[in-house]
């Protein structure tokens, strides 16, 4: 199976990188501000605490809190810093100085309108120091609050608006390219991946990863039931998410030497895979993270329930228009390539009757041989048509030797130039190859040189015969089709179904020599 998938990067709809960069500005600016306002108001409470020569229970009351409460502020700012993005300090801190702007103003209006006696202008400071602090700090949970429920409203409204987006798309893989790229843009989570399950190789194989994840991850990160030990795959299995807050409680399973990962999500998605979100720092991840993978998981699962679906239609409609072309083939050979010889038959077995001629015979002999040849080659149009299931890593010059064993060519060549092994259904692919054999010696005669070689897609059969002209190209593989008056025209029609049935394409071309080309192309 091919490893290679698709990357989300910074080509498409991805937002302009700037609009990361403006963010950590304000973040970093909201910071300095938050605990710039907190350390300006503990200088002056620390200040008032110092000025007292005697510590009384009342100085430790009026003076000592409200320095505890402005470092609070303080420390809310420095935990802010870490908690950005997900609550950015630039939307705090206005709330902050809000609070602060507004009890310090309420106390002032109380000091001068009520004359309420201060000693001095120091005190009156310190009086709206203290009150200041309490609205900062207020003022800084109220921010805390407003920026968690903007958090969660805007990823609710995101997941909405990815919801009906994936009701547009019609494949496993842009599903999953959809829902990583929402993950990195909107939600600012960059390492991020979704891994879908091979049947084949009983393996979870990445299909969609962010830029970021692609080194984080590893190149070949694929997780199998037979491999070392995996959250990954025992999430797969049991169907039960699993939030990491510090990989180091998982020391069977990550090696700190080995990954920079340091925190994880992992959600199921159905029999399908799962859904990876991953941190290089440790509980980087809170219960609004948690929720909205669970959420964001459910809506890929059920949009990649309907992509499975979708598909399983285009086979079925696939093979129903097939199975209709296969019925007119049937129909045109009653009523025309079986009829001919049936004429033929009929008119010498009349002329054989009234002069008793054997020669007569010999050609009602031929003409009942080539309708048997047409009922074969019919017949195994319709058998190669059914689609492969399950195929085996089949050695292609192996094959090929065995199919050249079927063909009389006493004096023909065949040069096998492909050491590699396909996945195919062996006795199909070597019927594939008899045919093109016979179409070699046919057309190109009994000393024909037919070579097998490798391409980076697939692998090719040429001779070195006079080749197939341009315009018969596309034709060439319709049933029926024949430059050969004793040939049925089925041949290659049969290599085309059964190419077909394995999934892939095959195309007529011109070789070195300038003989035909038949390219098989298996991606």
């Amino acid at each position: 199976m091919d490893r290679r998938w698709p990357r989300v990067d910074a080509s498409g709809r991805w937002p302009d990188r700037s609009r990361f960069r403006t963010r950590i500005n304000e973040d970093l600016l909201g910071t300095l501000l938050l605990a710039g306002l907190g350390t300006a108001l503990s200088g002056i409470h620390l200040e008032h605490v110092v000025s007292h020569e005697t510590f009384s229970p009342v100085v430790l009351l009026v003076g000592v809190i409200p320095l505890v409460v402005s470092l609070a502020v303080v420390a809310a700012a420095l935990g802010l810093r870490t908690a950005a993005p997900r609550i950015p300090p630039g939307r705090v801190w206005w709330w902050a100085y809000g609070g602060a702007a507004t009890m310090g103003a309420v106390a002032s209006l109380v000091v001068f309108d009520q004359g309420i006696a201060v000693e001095s202008v120091y005190e009156t400071r310190y009086v709206l120091a203290t009150v200041a602090a309490g609205g900062a700090l207020g003022g800084t949970l109220v921010g805390i609050y407003d920026a968690q429920r903007v958090r969660r409203s805007r990823r609710i409204e995101t997941i909405h608006r990815v919801t009906e987006e994936l009701l547009t798309v019609h494949t496993r893989e842009a599903v999953c390219d959809r829902v990583v790229e929402t993950v990195a843009a909107e939600f600012g989570m960059s390492h991020a991946g979704i891994w879908l399950h091979d049947e084949d190789e009983a393996a979870l194989v990445p299909t969609a990863l962010t830029e970021a994840s692609t080194g984080l991850f590893g190149e070949d990160a694929v997780y199998a039931a037979e491999s070392d030990p995996s959250i990954s795959w025992e999430v797969f299995e049991s169907g039960t998410a699993r939030v990491i807050d510090d990989v180091d409680d998982y020391p069977r399973i990550y090696d700190p030497a080995e990954t920079p990962v340091r925190s994880e999500i992992i959600v199921p998605l159905g029999d399908h895979g799962v859904f990876n979100v991953a941190a290089t720092r440790r509980n980087a991840f809170d219960d609004v993270d948690a929720t909205t993978a669970r959420i964001l998981a459910s809506t890929t699962t059920a949009a990649l329930d309907r992509a499975a679906h979708e598909e399983t239609i285009r086979r079925h409609r696939e093979e129903l228009e097939r199975r209709s072309d296969q019925l007119e083939a049937f129909a045109r050979t009653v009523s025309h390539d079986l009829r001919n010889p049936l004429n033929v038959a009929t008119g010498y077995l009349d002329i054989a009757r009234e002069t008793g001629g054997d020669e007569y015979f010999d050609r009602i002999e031929d003409a009942l041989g080539r309708m048997d040849r047409l009922i074969e080659d019919v017949l195994q149009l319709a058998r190669e048509g059914d689609r492969i299931r399950e195929v085996d890593r089949v050695d292609l010059e192996t094959v090929a030797r065995d199919a050249w064993a079927f063909v009389e060519t006493p004096d023909a060549e065949l040069v096998v130039d492909a050491d590699r092994a396909v996945p195919a259904d062996p006795d199909r692919l070597q019927r594939a190859l008899e045919n093109l054999f016979r179409n070699a010696v046919e057309h190109a005669g009994s000393d024909v040189t037919v070579r097998i070689e490798a391409t980076a897609a697939g692998f090719a059969v040429a001779d070195d015969g006079p080749g197939v002209p341009a315009a018969e190209r596309e034709t060439i593989f319709e049933a029926g089709h024949s430059t050969d008056p004793d040939g049925t025209g089925y041949g290659l029609a049969i290599v085309d179904t059964i190419a077909e049935a394995h999934g892939w394409d095959v195309r007529c071309g011109e070789g070195d020599d300038g003989g035909a080309r038949f390219e098989f192309v298996l991606e």
